[in-house]
């Protein structure tokens, strides 16, 4: 019986594989024949659908996926789909799952029926059914399931089968997409998974890793040696991806070494690569055989940013046999291996023949190809420079006229980038220009022209030979090109002047020339008469009579009065004596293109009559005429790819990506400075790093932590009575670094406590000891202090708020925000926003009297601040060049906006105390000194009141609760500029070769320092300073141009005007000394005006001050920092006046003074600065009040 059943079940089996086969073969013939959806009713497949056999839904399903992947309407079987979502037969459930991730957006809320089945899948025995449902989850693409979609994933995570974790690695970036809040969950699935021992789970991992946090380096340490070793056996994305992520991790995590040791006069540049990275790019190479050539080009790209130029001989050869690929890959290859040869072009000699063109590649091909062929020109051998120049020769006499265009340019790069064969390739071209092909001769003399330019001396004979040629072709831009050669180098010598003689025999044909041509020869006309003039200046006595130039001016203005003028011509010749050849061949010319029917011809030969006009003033003709031309330059046509990354996109596309590149684009990171890397323990595989818990924080920075922990536990100890440590301090003082570290916060709040027991002690003895009338005293004083304090605390907590949120110049959008907020509260303000950018002004207009202006600043600086306050800023933003900044208000920037918010509320609640027009300003943009030019600008005084008065403050390093103000000038001006300096680059080897900027620019900083004390009267305040100075990358390498920034600080305009003129004196004089072949080039950078206070205001002030601030200078010393606040008043003549308020500790002050060490109290635009916030926002506010007051009507 069990051998009939057996053979019963297998007939039954193949019937249906048959049925099978026949329906398949019957939709192949269906589809061959133009089947379309009409062809079968939607009524029919529906009862395919519902049918409870598996063999009618599989056709079912298999028509529904016909018609949706034919674009055609499938989204009516919804429903029927949705019903087999449980369907045990794997068949069908695939095909069911393709429809639910297609069609799921369209019908959200009947997709969400089939979400229970789908989870009760990820449960089931099959580990293909468990990854399909975890995929399909995953790609349905609602959000609300999102939580769903998360904690599948998490069981995938730890699912037994490697195939499910891959389902689940690549479901993290669709959850991501789907819901960036599950962010922190799905790091943490991602941290498990890019441990996984299964190298297919972790390739995933890694692409998910890249697409959702790729800056959480912190998570890559203890994998990074597991995923190297796995990299050779990862599916080929998996492997690009990981090179990908490993080679940014090793520019953020190892040092760049490029160390060398001089030893008997010679460079010795031994490479010390890190042995983790040593690891990787060992790992590299095992790839280069791989069959999928991204992971070719991502395995270049890799050696070419991290190891030393000897690893990279290794990589080129693969790299260069990609070449036999398709045309469509080699395009992408060329492209970055020109990037790779405007690098490091040597490694690539050998390969040269491979770059030779062929008769049958396509134009994007051949480009490339040339471009290669120059950039390795002079590097290669003199058999290979004449093979090279065989070739370009050979395809210059083609037919294809961009071919031939190319190949002429590229003879001209050879012989710009090696002058040894400029012979060689001149005379390539010169024996083109006879050529019939009309291109190739204008190509030919466009680079003969350019090559003649950069050596004139040396090409006299050449001029000649070209003169030679102009009887035999007829292409007009060759015979101008040739003309302006003469014109241009011909006549510069006396005895070897040819010039009047081509001149003499092209005027007999002018008429037939082509305009292009005609305007030359006029140009010519006009060169060798001015030096013709040049070379004999009339004396005075032969000079022209009056009668005669006019009567010459006549001739182009007055027609009606032709023949008399020509009468008076002809009798005033005969009294003059024969005039020379020249100056009649230059009259000549001159009519013969007076009666041209070209307008611009005639203009231009009138123009050149006008300056030409008075034989003794030929100055301005000389400028126009004869001045130097600048030496033309053809760089390789992708020079401006080479900084673009490797592999990339952008790469491809080059400018016309934009100025970030494509979406998506982003650059390697630099190379991680050396201390601040991580500890090479973290990569151990058996450490626990807990940055993956934690900030993450370099080795460097763990022991700055662990030192300074340990100088404030002495400094506590040195603090207590008899000198006796702290016992939370002696029990630390044994204690490990990592100890330290994990104890830090125990520690903080055991020293504390003590602290809190010993000045209770402290204050019960005191107490015992105090009389009844002081007690009462200290009562009283205790609670006048109290409800001071209770007045500004809301403030206070404003400006922890201010200082935990700082803005950027020009982005202060948040600050203005929430300070217009403030201001509406109070009801009586008129509200001005975004003047200037982000500019606040609110307007309180409070009867009759006096308008008052108080201003404060807003903006913060790119600072990473490092006071440690409990409210210290941790914000970052991108600056104006898109780089993520660290900010910090450095600058108590913040205090001023919230003294001057308090200030105008104060001056609400006592209104009836004054009268007039109060005005507060909040400025943006201070720190880069055009803000208040910025609101001026934008029509300020158009939108607010003109005010009487402008009165300002600013924080300072001073001790808290003091003021100090002065009249006349109170802040100097400030002026930076930015200068380049030009030489000629070369190699260091050569240096008698090349101008090297460097020395130039190292002697333009020393001289710069005379100025002030030499040339500026001590008596007038001036200080300068050369901030920065860049020049060159490469040790061995004499760079072209240096960069010297310089900053400078006066009062006086023309103390201003005197260093600004002797700093061009001196760079100009010193680049002219060098041999510089370029002018400087100044390129002002910021200016602040100077802050000078009004005498009768600042006076007033000073007065008011004097008798309510028990700490104040009236005369306090003037300071060289700068503001803009003296824009608002100066721009309508408005009398201001500016002062300063210190914001330091009263004790911390007062023990630096003992000691006489201010100077190390951190100031502003410190990472450590913060005023104390009282006394200092009470005096300022104070400040700002009365200072108003003094100007308002009582």
């Amino acid at each position: 019986m069990e051998t009939i059943s057996r053979i019963s079940s297998m007939l039954e089996t193949a019937r249906e594989l048959t049925l099978e086969a026949a329906q398949s073969a019957a939709m192949t013939r269906g589809s061959s024949t133009g089947l379309t959806s009409h062809d079968v009713t939607i009524s029919h497949i529906k009862k395919l659908l519902d049918s409870r056999h598996d063999r009618e839904v599989l056709d079912g399903m298999r028509r529904v996926i016909t018609l949706m992947y034919r674009s055609e309407p499938s989204l009516p079987f919804f429903s029927a789909v949705v019903k087999n979502v449980a369907n045990a037969n794997i068949e069908v459930k695939k095909l069911v799952y393709i429809y639910l991730v297609h069609h799921a957006e369209t019908e959200p809320d009947l997709a969400l029926l089939s979400i229970n089945t789908i989870q009760k899948s990820l449960t089931d025995q099959s580990p293909q059914v468990r990854a399909m449902a975890l995929r399909t989850m995953s790609g349905i693409r609602v959000p609300v399931i999102s939580q769903i979609v998360s904690l599948a994933i998490k069981r995938g995570c730890g699912d037994m089968s490697p195939h499910v974790r891959k389902a689940a690695a690549l479901a993290i970036p669709k959850c991501y997409r789907l819901d960036p809040s599950t962010l922190p969950q799905l790091i943490g699935y991602l941290s498990t998974l890019l441990g996984d021992t299964q190298y297919f789970v972790a390739g995933p991992a890694v692409s998910a890793f890249l697409e959702v946090c790729p800056d959480r380096i912190d998570l890559i340490h203890k994998h990074y040696r597991a995923l190297v070793k796995k990299l050779v056996d990862m599916d080929e994305w998996g492997q690009i991806a990981t090179l990908r992520l490993l080679t940014i991790y090793a520019r953020k995590c190892f040092y760049d070494d490029e160390e060398g040791d001089d030893e008997g006069g010679k460079e010795y540049e031994v490479p010390i690569v890190d042995p983790d990275l040593e690891l990787f790019l060992r790992s590299c190479r095992l790839l280069l055989q791989n069959r999928n050539s991204a992971v070719i080009v991502n395995i270049v790209r890799c050696f070419l940013y991290l190891a030393p130029p000897e690893y990279l001989a290794a990589v080129v050869g693969p790299l260069v046999a990609l070449l036999r690929s398709p045309q469509d890959v080699q395009h992408i290859v060329l492209y970055n291996i020109v990037a790779v040869c405007l690098r490091h072009p040597a490694p690539f000699r050998k390969y040269v023949s491979h770059f030779l063109v062929r008769a049958s590649d396509p134009p994007h091909i051949w480009r490339l190809k040339l471009e290669i062929l120059t950039i390795l020109f002079p590097h290669c051998g003199i058999h290979l420079k004449g093979v090279i120049l065989s070739e370009l020769e050979h395809f210059s006499q083609g037919t294809d006229p961009d071919l031939v265009r190319e190949s002429v340019r590229a003879i001209g790069r050879c012989a710009q980038s090696d002058p040894s064969t400029a012979g060689h390739c001149l005379r390539l071209l010169l024996n083109q220009i006879i050529s019939l092909d009309d291109n190739l001769v204008s190509e030919s003399l466009t680079v003969i022209r350019h090559l003649i330019q950069q050596d004139p001396a040396s090409h006299e004979q050449t001029v000649i030979e070209l003169v030679k040629h102009l009887g035999l072709t007829n292409n007009p831009d060759a015979r101008a090109t040739i003309v302006w050669l003469v014109g241009e180098y011909a006549g510069t010598e006396p005895e070897r002047n040819f010039a009047p003689d081509i001149l003499r025999i092209l005027v007999q044909d002018f008429a037939n020339e082509a305009e292009a041509v005609k305007q030359q020869i006029v140009l010519l006309g006009a060169k060798v008469y001015l030096h013709y003039l040049i070379r004999n200046p009339p004396k005075e006595e032969q000079q022209a009579s009056p009668k005669v130039e006019q009567q010459y001016k006549n001739e182009w203005t007055d027609d009606q009065d032709e023949e008399k003028n020509e009468e008076n011509k002809h009798d005033e010749q005969k009294s003059e004596p024969e005039e020379d050849r020249i100056t009649l061949l230059w009259r000549y010319l001159l009519l013969l293109a007076r009666y041209d029917s070209s307008y611009d011809l005639r203009d231009r030969a009138r123009l050149y009559k006008a300056l030409l006009s008075s034989p003794s003033s030929t100055q301005l003709a000389n400028l126009l005429l004869l001045a130097p031309k600048p030496v033309p330059h053809a760089p390789s046509p992708s020079e401006t790819r080479k900084d673009l990354l490797i592999g990339s996109s952008t790469l491809i596309v080059g400018p016309d990506a934009g100025p970030h590149g494509l979406t998506g684009y982003k650059n390697l990171p630099d190379w991680v400075e050396l201390g601040k890397e991580p500890d090479p323990s973290l990569r151990e595989p058996d450490v626990k790093s807990e940055l993956t818990e934690k900030t993450p924080a370099t080795a460097g920075e763990r022991l700055d932590r662990a030192l300074r922990e340990h100088q404030n536990t002495v400094a506590a100890a040195s603090r207590q009575p008899n000198g006796r440590m702290p016992a939370a301090a002696s029990a630390t003082k044994n204690k490990t670094l990592d100890q330290w570290l994990e104890d830090d916060e125990s520690e903080e709040e055991t020293e504390s406590e003590e602290e809190v027991t010993d000045s209770e002690e402290e204050t019960e003895e005191e107490t015992e000891e105090e009389t009844d009338e002081e007690e009462e005293d200290e009562e009283e004083e205790t609670e006048e202090e109290t409800d001071s304090d209770d007045d500004l605390t809301p403030y206070e907590d404003l400006y922890k708020y201010f200082h935990a949120h700082p803005e950027l110049s020009r982005q202060e959008k948040s600050t203005s925000e929430k300070l217009a907020a403030h201001l509406a509260q109070l009801n009586v303000y008129e509200l001005h926003t975004n003047i200037g950018g982000y500019g606040l002004a609110g307007v309180f207009r409070n009867g009759e009297g006096k308008t008052v202006l108080l201003r404060a600043d807003m903006d913060a600086l790119p600072v990473k601040e490092m006071t440690g306050l409990p409210y210290a800023s941790v914000s970052t933003m991108r600056d104006t060049e898109g780089n993520e900044k660290p900010v910090m208000h450095a600058c108590g920037h913040d205090m001023h906006i919230t003294c001057l918010l308090a200030a105008a509320e104060t001056l609400v609640k006592m209104r009836d105390a004054w009268s007039g027009t109060l005005i507060v300003l909040f400025q943006p943009d201070e720190e880069r000194g055009g803000g208040a030019q910025a609101m001026v600008d934008d029509g300020l005084y158009s939108k607010i009141p003109v005010p009487d008065y402008v009165l300002g403050q600013h924080v300072m390093r001073m001790r808290a609760g003091s003021v100090g103000s002065r009249p006349g000038a109170i802040m100097a001006a400030a002026d930076s500029m930015k200068i380049t300096v030009f030489g000629r680059g070369g190699h260091g080897s050569q240096p008698h070769q090349t101008v090297d900027p460097v020395i130039l620019a190292a002697h333009i900083v020393i001289r710069l320092q005379s100025i002030v004390s030499r040339e500026i009267n001590p008596s007038d305040l001036a200080v300068l300073t050369v901030g920065s100075l860049q020049a060159g990358q490469t040790e061995n390498i004499i760079t072209d141009r240096a960069e010297i920034g310089v900053d400078f600080r006066s009062v006086k305009l023309e103390i201003r005007e005197q260093i600004i003129s002797a700093i061009k004196r001196i760079v100009e004089a010193e680049c002219a000394a060098s041999g510089s072949p370029k002018p400087p080039v100044f390129t002002p950078t910021r200016r602040f005006p100077p802050t000078v206070n009004d005498k009768d205001a600042a006076s007033q002030v000073a007065a008011t001050f004097a008798t309510h601030f028990e700490d104040f200078d009236d005369d306090v010393p003037r300071t060289n920092v700068s503001e803009d606040f003296s824009t608002l008043a100066t721009c309508r003549g408005i009398p201001s006046c500016f002062w300063l308020l210190g914001g330091i500790d009263l004790e911390l002050w007062d023990q630096a003074q003992a000691d006489s060490r201010t100077e190390e109290i951190p100031g502003n635009h410190s990472a450590l600065f913060a005023p104390v916030i009282q006394p200092t926002m009470r005096v300022g506010v104070d400040a700002l009040c009365l200072a108003a007051l003094t100007f308002l009507k009582k």
